[in-house]
């Protein structure tokens, strides 16, 4: 009778997919941008922080995000 010896790829694939789920609801946790939101100022996208302080949206250009 064979028995089986270590995981099979499924219970490996769940367990990489547990632990993915896991670090992402930690980094969220952790970075405190959970709480962020955006605003149109001056034209340009800004992102309000858990602070209050708004940080314009920089395009991956260097420019701001223009929004109406």
């Amino acid at each position: 009778m064979n028995k089986q010896k270590g995981f099979i790829l499924i219970e490996l694939i769940i367990i990489i997919c547990i632990i993915g789920i896991i670090g992402t609801v930690l980094v969220n946790a952790l970075s405190g941008t959970s709480g962020a939101k955006s605003a149109c100022i001056g034209g340009y996208l800004h992102t309000i922080d858990i602070n209050g302080i708004a940080h314009q949206t920089i395009s991956e250009h260097g420019g701001g995000i223009p929004c109406q």
